[in-house]
């Protein structure tokens, strides 16, 4: 199927704006999980400062 210029110059692109601005909200979601994800992890990490474990089989 071939498009013509006035397919082109009439064509809807109000989906592909809802389409990239839904994206972006998913985009955003997961960049604020993944950083309360990584804060998290950090405020829970043992603090252990010049420890040696010594381990024997």
């Amino acid at each position: 199927m071939a498009f013509t210029y006035t397919d082109l110059v009439e064509v809807d692109l109000d989906k592909l704006g809802t389409a990239v601005s839904d994206w972006k909200k998913s985009v955003d979601a997961l960049k604020t999980a993944a950083e309360n994800a990584r804060t998290g992890m950090q405020a829970k990490r043992p603090r252990v400062f010049g420890c040696r474990v010594l381990l024997s089989a």
